[in-house]
């Protein structure tokens, strides 16, 4: 760690004293090298914090706001802002990534990405609003009804939060998770949990009771599960990948055609922020299993280390 300035306010900015953040996927590959970023860099997105200024023209926040950042800044300008897919914006800005971010004492954001935060969540668990919006974007206009089978590959903090979500609405979850340590954290979630040995996969086909997976999720994001998540969908399924890779994967188009398999990408949000509040606003305590270890600044590196090692589900920073 490092002293840094505070940052300087510009027009329609505030400042944030971080009381929280998590660590996220993003966050690992660029420490590790695997993400190519501008440096110097600082890391970090998924943060919540005080408001501790606001430059003048600043009418929607107060100094001692509690509030999480939405740390996606869209131009409003391009082709893809202008019909409300933001998530696309040929200019965005993303926090942490090509603009300064949440792993330092200080942030600063334009006014409309500091959202105010329910009184009743606490920074810690509201850390988890920014993973949530990928999720409820991931899930959108789906249609999922009660009963459905739901296949999701991938039981890091995405597909954990997905499982929670669908659940509340009586699907038929099973999480497909390779590590031992994440699939007994899930487990002690009380979710469905397989491994990825073919008799583990088996397993699934007695969970769905041999009609495949109305719905699958691909948030682990290799070539290998992409394929695994296309052969479990039954006729007229749904495939969605949300796991990021950059890896090619050959698919079936064969099967994709003759099983009619609707496939769909999903990247962060549009719009989905203020209900993923909501939700945890609601479901705090649901959602909020996914964190499984809290560290103090002063163990930042041990998290980061822990997070890497994947030995838990979501590390979060609180410094407060």
């Amino acid at each position: 760690m490092e002293e840094l300035e505070t940052p300087r306010l510009e027009h329609g900015e505030v400042l944030i004293m971080n009381k929280a953040f998590g660590i996220c996927g993003s966050d690992i590959e660029i420490y590790q090298g695997h993400r190519v970023v501008r440096t110097p860099l600082v890391m970090g997105h998924e943060a919540t914090g005080v408001v501790v200024d606001v430059e003048k023209s600043v009418s929607s926040l107060s100094i001692g706001d509690h509030v999480v950042i939405e740390p996606n800044f869209f131009c409003g300008k391009c082709p893809h802002c202008r019909v409300g897919r933001t998530n696309l914006c040929s200019n965005k800005i993303v926090l942490g990534v090509n603009y300064d971010g949440a792993f330092a004492e200080y942030v600063k954001v334009p006014e409309m990405y500091a959202w105010k935060l329910p009184t009743n969540l606490d920074f810690v668990k509201a850390t988890l609003i920014e993973p949530l919006s990928v999720v409820v974007h991931a899930l959108k206009d789906l249609s999922v009804m009660p009963g459905d089978n739901v296949l999701i590959i991938g039981g890091g903090p995405i597909g954990a939060l997905a499982a929670q979500l669908l659940r509340e609405i009586s699907a038929n979850v099973v999480i497909q998770e390779a590590l031992p340590t994440r699939r007994a954290i899930l487990e002690k979630m009380g979710l469905q949990v397989v491994g990825t040995s073919d008799e583990e996969e088996k397993k699934i086909n007695d969970l769905f009771n041999g009609k495949g997976a109305d719905l699958a999720i691909d948030a682990a994001g290799n070539r290998t599960t992409v394929i695994q998540a296309l052969k479990m969908v039954k006729p007229g399924g749904t495939l969605v990948i949300v796991g990021l890779t950059e890896t090619k994967a050959e698919l079936p188009v064969h099967q994709v055609v003759r099983r009619e398999i609707n496939i769909r990408g999903s990247i962060i949000y549009t719009g989905e922020f203020a209900k993923a509040i909501e939700l945890m606003r609601k479901k705090a305590d649901l959602f909020s299993k996914v964190i499984t270890h809290i560290f103090s600044l002063s163990h930042f590196k041990e998290a980061l280390e822990i997070a890497v090692e994947r030995k838990c589900l979501k590390a979060v920073i609180k410094n407060y």
